[in-house]
């Protein structure tokens, strides 16, 4: 894997499952859409437009917390706290094992009216085909609604942003109407303090309130080696799309979650706003209906 946002520390490679012949196909939306498709950022080296969503700037200053949720649920508690807090709703991404072990906490998530994801089912560090990404996919969703009687959100997040690396997988995913929400901000947090990539919730905030700039970095995923090719003289983050963890990696609190509330108290006193990524679902959708318009002209008649 040559990404260099490969999480090298976990590779979870469950059996794969068995082929999926049909999956439904949601009403179609309205529409009377309200995104702008022009704020939307894609990383247009690789991906074509509505299916890799990177930033959304609005007119208002705006930002996007979003959670991964693949591993324990020991940090969960404390994020639904601080959202509650300030009345936030966020976008968390689910894999149907984390659905499976923790369905209660799955319910609560949904019932607080935050936005839920696809993160497949096993989370793979390593997607060979269509079928096997499509079929986890599908898993997933089939076990989010037999938990909660709800549909998932049509949006999803690649295992270790794998995407960048395979960009065949956001135009498979969008056979099952999902959008890709790519991370425009995030720390190695998956690294403890004796490794030397290690930054310290500290310092990152001390990055994050002075320095850390998201205006033209796509993935901005900073480490103790890297972070200075993502700062300017001034912060900027509007329309960020961020990355935490709801899992818990470091011992003694000193996972990268417990700077959220340092996170919200600084962009609510710089003018931000909370956003969810809800409205992104309408993408995969249109790029449907605009896909089959442009292969019915170019068929013979």
């Amino acid at each position: 894997m040559k990404s260099r946002f490969f999480i090298v520390w976990i590779f979870v490679f469950f059996p794969l499952l068995t082929s999926c012949s049909s999956f439904y196909t949601r009403e179609e939306i309205p529409t009377d859409l309200t995104i702008d498709e022009s704020r939307c950022t894609v990383d247009v080296k690789n991906f074509r437009k509505n299916k890799n969503i990177i930033r959304h700037p609005e007119k208002e200053l705006n930002f996007f917390l979003t959670f991964d949720s693949g591993g324990n649920d020991e940090n969960l508690s404390y994020i639904l706290k601080i959202l509650r807090k300030y009345k936030i709703k966020a976008t968390f991404f689910v894999t149907g094992n984390f659905i499976k072990k923790y369905p209660a906490r799955v319910k609560e998530i949904a019932n607080e009216g935050h936005v839920i994801g696809n993160h497949t089912f096993t989370h793979n560090m390593n997607f060979r085909n269509e079928d096997e990404l499509l079929n986890e996919l599908y898993e997933t969703e089939l076990l989010y609604t037999k938990v909660t009687g709800r549909e998932i959100t049509r949006i999803w997040r690649s295992p270790g942003l794998q995407h960048i690396d395979k960009p065949w997988m956001l135009e498979a995913a969008l056979k099952l109407e999902y959008v890709h929400i790519d991370v425009n901000l995030g720390s190695y947090d998956w690294v403890c303090e004796d490794q030397p990539e290690y930054l310290s919730n500290e310092e990152f905030m001390e990055l994050f309130k002075k320095r850390l700039n998201m205006k033209n970095n796509l993935h901005a995923i900073v480490n103790k080696f890297n972070y200075e090719i993502f700062c300017a003289d001034t912060p900027f983050y509007h329309g960020t799309i961020m990355l935490m963890h709801v899992g818990t990696i470091r011992p003694k609190k000193k996972d990268f979650i417990y700077t959220l509330e340092d996170v919200i108290k600084y962009l609510i006193a710089n003018g931000y706003k909370f956003d969810n990524c809800r409205r992104f679902e309408e993408l995969a959708w249109k790029s449907l209906k605009s896909s089959s318009r442009a292969s019915a002209s170019q068929s013979p008649r």
